[in-house]
């Protein structure tokens, strides 16, 4: 009995040790999205073409592509004869205790650290020599024979799908011969725009990128959200931006601060009603790192909002993106905020057409219907505190507004009145009816007094 109790004590100190090791640590930033979560839309968070990293090179179907890479290994080893091979396998041995600290499953990784090693080793090189690749501009892509290369793109920003970017970094100096700062830099360039500008088309110049700054980058859907948080938190990571947010959370109300009964509202009106209500809506900067914005004129008030492009392949890096913003703390997940905001906004084909028709959603889904229904899926897959996301601050002012007097019998009148052509002619033809009639009283009046 007493060697039985033993054996179970035993056990749970490993259990716990490994814990302890990964809370003091807190390093763990490549994580696999829960199967509750996976089972209705895997197609999603799993990749199509590219394993990337040790959680899914084993599976079978990705034979092919395995095999594809190893021709890429020779490709980007042929770029510099003298660095050879052994150069970057004792720099990946150097970097396999840090590098296997960043994935959260440790049953999935390779045991073997010589397996560990060759995995980071080969998918290293494969993603460097693809976005060189795309710099150089060889024709690459008929060397994939008709794969859908936009999903070898898109799978390269899966939140299970990445390897560290410290490793990149080291890869990328050793052959180019640089120093880590440098390297960072230089690196972060190549990926901006051969990855995110040619074939995602987000408007952010490769100018923006000049110093490393002090956010340490985890892998690159971390870098494509760092790139997309607003100016003032970008100017952190590349330092020399210098544009500032009309808002600052600061400014407003926060939970526990301002007047007692105060209270940040959950919801906001949709498109249509937020028309009714007298606001209009705009597109916003095109850069994906503007915030949305408000102006208060004195008849409108115009809101503004960054656009949206919504076709597959963004379909699913808005997906990752929420998924790797369950892991930041709430005054970081930028984008959850926006899918709040957008969820709030498209209640139907009508609130769509508003913000197509203003610039700030272009769908490129085959109907309204998927563009819609895919904001709704986005919904749900948030969890976030919903009086105190990111956008909570416009929320607020948005709220405040709609609870003007003015504000809320305009929205009663053009409800009621302009709600549609037929409303529209029905309440003209009665002020014409009451303008004649009235024209018809005065004269009967005016002719009666003239013959007495």
């Amino acid at each position: 009995m007493a060697t039985e109790i033993k054996s179970v004590a035993d056990n749970i100190k490993i259990f716990l040790s490994k814990i302890h090791k990964k809370t003091t640590t807190n390093s763990s930033t490549i994580f696999l999205v829960p199967e509750f979560i996976t089972a209705e839309h895997e197609d999603m968070y799993k990749p199509k073409m590219v394993p990337i990293g040790p959680y899914h090179h084993d599976e079978r179907k990705f034979m092919a592509i395995e095999a594809r890479k190893h021709h890429f290994l020779h490709d980007f080893l042929e770029r510099n004869n003298q660095v050879n091979y052994d150069t970057y396998i004792h720099a990946m041995q150097n970097l396999k205790g840090r590098a296997r600290e960043c994935y959260s499953e440790e049953e999935l990784i390779p045991r073997d650290d010589n397996k560990f090693v060759e995995v980071l080793l080969i998918d290293g090189c494969f993603i460097l020599e693809l976005l060189l690749k795309h710099e150089e501009d060889k024709g690459h892509r008929h060397s994939w024979a008709g794969w859908d290369f936009m999903a070898i793109m898109s799978d390269l920003l899966l939140v299970e799908n990445q390897i560290p970017f410290f490793v990149l970094e080291k890869f990328y100096a050793t052959l180019k011969g640089l120093d880590d700062n440098t390297s960072k830099v230089e690196l972060k360039k190549l990926v901006v725009n051969n990855l995110f500008i040619k074939y995602l088309g987000d408007s952010i110049h490769s100018s923006q990128v000049k110093e490393p700054g002090n956010i340490e980058i985890d892998h690159l859907l971390h870098l494509y959200h760092e790139i997309s948080l607003p100016n003032y938190e970008n100017k952190k990571i590349f330092g020399n931006i210098s544009a500032q947010p009309t808002f600052k959370k600061s400014t407003w109300a926060q939970p526990g601060q301002g007047q007692k009964d105060h209270r940040l509202p959950l919801v906001i009106p949709s498109a249509t009603q937020l028309s009714e209500f007298g606001f209009k809506l705009r597109k916003q900067d095109s850069r994906i790192n503007s915030d949305p914005d408000i102006k208060h004129g004195r008849i409108h008030s115009t809101i503004k909002i960054p656009r949206l492009v919504i076709d597959f392949a963004r379909r699913v890096i808005f997906m990752n993106l929420l998924a790797f913003e369950q892991g930041l703390e709430e005054s970081k997940r930028r984008w959850t905020g926006l899918m709040v905001m957008m969820n709030c906004l498209i209640k139907n084909k009508s609130d769509l057409e508003i913000l197509q028709s203003s610039g700030i959603v272009l769908n490129l889904l085959p109907n309204d219907d998927e563009a819609i229904e895919f904001f709704r899926l986005l919904s749900k897959r948030v969890s976030t505190e919903f009086k105190d996301h990111y956008y909570s601050y416009l929320f607020d002012e948005i709220h405040q507004s709609c609870e003007a007097y003015f504000s809320r019998k305009r929205a009663t009148f053009m409800h009621e009145y302009f709600n549609n052509r037929w409303a529209i002619i029905s309440f003209c033809t009665s002020i014409c009816a009451i303008f004649l009639s009235t024209v018809q009283t005065l004269v009967s009046v005016f002719t009666y007094r003239h013959r007495f």
